[in-house]
């Protein structure tokens, strides 16, 4: 069996849409949980401790399972980021059956949206990942023996995916 735990966003939605329209799963010897359950929205402290609390809760309850934990590639140090380094070590640390898959911004939802509603400004280089290829991706892992997997995107200037947001918008 595999399970998608609480699948928040478009990545978690995209996720069980795709399962449930698989024909035949992959084969796996045990039950695996794929885990993509954070808030992304409110990157305070407190919730992000929550988040990450819920997590720890979750891997001591599920010893006898694979637990897939979908994480980030992010680089902007918040508290988000923090906690979500905390669970990809607390995972490593107290449990044998488990695959870290970190990702870069997925399109959509997060800084995208943000700058077309002009709620963040452009800064930096941004690396991208279609929330296709985010799934296709993680379905593709479940079955292969690797434990942390890194999926890198495309680098672009912020200002350069602002002008494009922008510009769709119209």
């Amino acid at each position: 069996m595999i399970k998608l735990i609480h699948g928040r966003g478009q990545m978690g939605a995209k996720l069980e849409e795709r399962l449930s329209q698989m024909n035949e799963l992959p084969q796996i010897n045990k039950d695996v949980l794929i885990y993509h359950t954070w808030n992304i929205d409110d990157k305070s402290e407190e919730i992000q401790r929550k988040c990450y609390d819920d997590f720890a809760g979750f891997v001591s309850n599920n010893k006898d399972k694979r637990i897939v934990f979908i994480s980030t590639l992010s680089e902007n140090k918040s508290p988000y980021l923090k906690h979500k380094i905390m669970a990809e070590t607390y995972l490593m640390k107290h449990h044998l059956d488990y695959k870290i898959i970190k990702f870069p911004t997925i399109i959509g939802k997060g800084p995208c949206q943000k700058f077309k509603e002009g709620i963040i400004k452009p800064y930096g280089v941004m690396e991208l990942i279609t929330l296709n290829e985010a799934v296709d991706r993680v379905i593709s892992e479940l079955t292969k023996p690797s434990r942390i997997i890194l999926y890198h995107g495309r680098k672009i200037d912020a200002h350069i995916v602002n002008e494009l947001i922008k510009f769709g918008a119209k």
